[in-house]
């Protein structure tokens, strides 16, 4: 079976070695080439972008829907090459999820996004008029919005209840104007929202009470001065793995995170703080977690790295910049980290000892930029790679500063807070062999929608 394509550029082809590929030649000459374990092939002395790559191998039934094409510029297969797909393909996560349970790592990234809800329960969300809600005292339904000016905790009920008993729902409302008081939103007697203050978008997930299973918005006991408007009640038909500190309690796109779950162990990254988690925000293809650069940060059950200062180390990271200016760390802890410095240059930091940084000003770094680094300690130097490019390497001693717990957000000493956004983290306790970094930084490309070089 032969196989023809253009290569965007690099030494990686994503072909799996169960293939069987005999030969591989680079615009007409033979070419030598290396299998990578689940993976596909490393050209040596790589390819340049539009060059002609040939492929001979014994079947492609074995590969197909498995071959990712994002290196692929252009593919050419033989006529009716209509072949079986295998009964369990491998994507890129499964590749990265095996490679970071070789080396005993942590690898933290959400698998499926936010929730699976049903139509909208409220015929007059918007207000246009006063139908369908039943108002106490002191509230009034007026130029398109509920106003309240209320001095007691009066209740506003829809006339048709939106709610089932013991189903979950995604609750959402606009506060448009504000001067003072609290709301908070009830599905029935015992569950409600933490009271809301000040203009903007609120959102919370409730579960109906058994008895009574009513909805209604409720002014604190100070009252509520201010408008409400875009009242949406939908029920959860299926939750996300994007959840809350509990682990139990999903959240909702633009809602915090308090738990993230290891796919490759049981170091699961978390944050009991309610004010210190980070929101979701899609970025590309992927929905990354924000952190705000003041105290946003989820902390791991385990340090993955080890408590030995001197330990070799790998971390990759893939990432959007927020904040530059001032150094933040995408993710490390008080003795190693990883992020920018205040010259808004990459920075591979071994604290108390000195860092590997990425050149300036070529290696600047700007406001939004989607990045996957990937980082290297291997006891007496180090290595960053942006995007699979070599960014910067060089002498590096071990950090002299005690190890304390591995955060993402921050160093993990409270300091040095991330702002920007984080998608896969991966975090081992070793220096990985080339194939198995490649195959979680593709992953990790691929996701936020960055092409990988490497």
């Amino acid at each position: 079976m032969i196989i023809e394509f253009k290569h965007n550029g690099g030494s990686y082809v994503p072909l799996p070695p169960s293939a069987g590929v005999r030969s591989v030649t680079v615009d007409g000459a033979p070419r030598a080439f290396v299998e990578l374990p689940g993976a596909g092939l490393e050209l040596v002395g790589g390819a340049p972008a539009g060059s002609a790559i040939r492929i001979d191998m014994d079947t492609l039934a074995e590969v197909w829907g498995v071959w990712d094409v994002q290196n692929l510029a252009s593919l050419s297969l033989p006529e009716k090459a209509n072949y079986p797909r295998p009964s369990n393909p491998q994507s890129l996560a499964e590749l990265a999820k095996a490679a970071a349970s070789r080396a005993g790592g942590t690898l933290l990234f959400v698998e499926d996004n936010f929730l699976t809800l049903g139509p909208e329960r409220i015929s007059n969300g918007s207000f246009v008029s006063g139908d369908g809600w039943s108002l106490n005292a002191s509230w009034v339904i007026s130029s398109g919005a509920l106003n309240g000016s209320p001095s007691v905790a009066d209740l506003v009920k829809p006339t048709d209840n939106p709610f089932e008993a013991g189903k979950t729902y995604l609750v959402s409302w606009d506060i448009t104007s504000y001067s003072s008081g609290d709301v908070r939103f009830y599905a029935g007697s015992t569950s409600s929202t933490a009271p809301q203050s000040g203009v903007g978008r609120k959102v919370a997930v409730l579960t109906a009470t058994a008895a009574p299973a009513y909805f209604g918005i409720q002014s604190g006991s100070s009252g509520f001065s201010g408008s409400i408007d875009n009242v949406s009640v939908r029920e959860v038909l299926a939750a996300s793995v994007w959840q809350e500190y509990t682990a139990a309690t999903p959240t909702y796109d633009g809602g915090p995170v308090g738990y993230l779950t290891d796919r490759a162990g049981p170091n699961n990254a978390s944050q009991t703080l309610g004010s210190a988690r980070p929101t979701t925000q899609k970025i590309g293809e992927a929905y990354m977690q924000q952190y705000d650069g003041a105290n946003d940060s989820l902390t791991l059950t385990t340090n993955p790295i080890g408590s030995a200062p001197a330990s070799p180390y790998t971390i990759i990271v893939g990432l959007q910049v927020g904040g530059i200016g001032a150094n933040r760390r995408c993710c490390g802890d008080s003795a190693r980290s990883l992020g920018v410095t205040s010259t808004n240059g990459l920075a591979l930091i071994n604290h108390g000892a000195g860092g590997v940084y990425g050149p300036l000003p070529s290696g600047a770094v700007t406001v939004g930029e989607c990045m996957v680094v990937e980082a290297v300690f291997d006891g007496s130097s180090g290595t960053l790679w942006k995007n699979g490019t070599l960014h910067a390497t060089g002498p590096l001693a071990p950090p002299s500063n005690t190890v304390n717990p591995f955060s993402i957000g921050q160093r993990g000493n409270q300091s040095e807070y991330w702002s920007g956004g984080s998608d896969v983290v991966f975090v081992a306790g070793s220096v990985l062999p080339e194939a198995d970094r490649k195959a979680i930084a593709r992953f990790a490309a691929k996701r936020i929608g960055v092409t990988y070089n490497g």
